[in-house]
């Protein structure tokens, strides 16, 4: 498998989970509305709300429009970063407006979200490399301070662990979809070889309904198929010939030497005797091949009816050789 094709395999469960992660982060904005309305100063309260409010929203027109149109798997990581960065500016917003080292909460949750959410590196270091810096950039306006030490080595930590976090998570899709397309590899194989072997069994099929000699298989001494020939030779109808003996279409001494020839692996053509549905004798010219069926090999008889001067010409030496 090439990586490219990894690659569309991870983009494509990706775009997957986008639908109930948008959908997720529509309830998520609409509390956080209303917790920052209720719990953050005025009017740091308002503006937070109102910005949640808008991101719910926006969060809800792009979940109904993944549910209605959909989404090519190569842009899902663009739009995920776009909305992971979406996420970090909501957050940022209360951390520089207040100057409160504990809002770094915020930054450490997007951090551990965006591991267990994107399955691409570089989607990953774009949000972590962002919220980093930004940090960096409130803490340096802010001074230093020990809450602010304290909660940065947190953010250190998360970035470690959506490091490593991430790290697994790739590992571990990535199996998954060698195996999902190897899988695929194999049923496409599969598809083809019966294909195949479905255009090989009516080229088959159509030759052997071509030919004017009888062809018949014979597994176990039963008859399992046989072509229209056949049922012009013997008279029988072509729905009752399948499952019958080959001892009902040929006299005992013919079906003996037909079974010497089978298994003796003999390829010359024998005389034999057949018996017509009405009873009457039919000279017969049988040649046997063993072939493989289903696992297993039958016999193959192509059977020719004799002209009945060249038949008694044919089956004199034999008659002679009795007597």
């Amino acid at each position: 498998m090439s990586q490219r094709e990894v690659r569309s395999a991870l983009d494509g469960h990706f775009r997957d989970t986008l639908l109930p992660v948008t959908g997720g982060l529509v309830g998520i904005f609409f509390l956080f509305t209303v917790a920052n309305y209720l719990i953050l100063p005025q009017p740091v309260g308002l503006v937070t709300a109102t910005v949640n409010l808008g991101l719910a929203i926006v969060s809800l027109f792009l979940h109904v429009g993944l549910r209605m149109w959909g989404l090519r798997p190569q842009h899902a990581h663009l739009v995920g970063t776009l909305l992971a960065l979406a996420v970090l500016a909501d957050s940022l917003l209360p951390l520089f407006w207040l100057e409160a080292p504990v809002m770094t909460t915020y930054l450490i949750l997007v951090e551990l979200g965006a591991a267990v959410f994107f399955l691409n590196w570089f989607a990953l270091a774009v949000t972590v490399a962002i919220t980093d810096a930004a940090w960096v950039v409130a803490f340096l306006r802010a001074g230093y301070d020990f809450d602010w030490a304290i909660f940065g080595l947190c953010l250190a930590t998360a970035t470690i662990l959506a490091g490593l976090a991430h790290h697994m998570r790739m590992v571990l899709y990535t199996r998954y979809a060698l195996l999902h397309l190897a899988d695929d590899d194999r049923r496409r194989q599969l598809e083809l070889a019966a294909d195949v072997a479905s255009q090989s069994e009516r080229r088959f099929r159509s030759l052997v309904e071509a030919t004017s000699e009888g062809i018949i298989i014979v597994d176990e001494g039963r008859i399992i198929d046989h072509n229209g020939a056949f049922v012009r030779i013997f008279g029988w109808p072509a729905e009752e010939v399948p499952g019958r003996r080959l001892a009902d279409f040929v006299d005992e001494a013919s079906c003996v030497r037909i079974d010497q020839v089978r298994f003796s692996g003999t390829r010359s053509p024998l005389e034999a005797n057949g018996v017509h549905r009405d009873g009457s004798v039919i000279p017969l010219q049988v040649s046997i091949k063993l072939a493989p069926f289903q696992g297993r090999f039958v016999s193959l008889m192509a059977i020719r009816d004799l002209p009945r001067p060249a038949a008694v010409q044919a089956l004199r030496p034999y008659r002679s050789r009795r007597a």
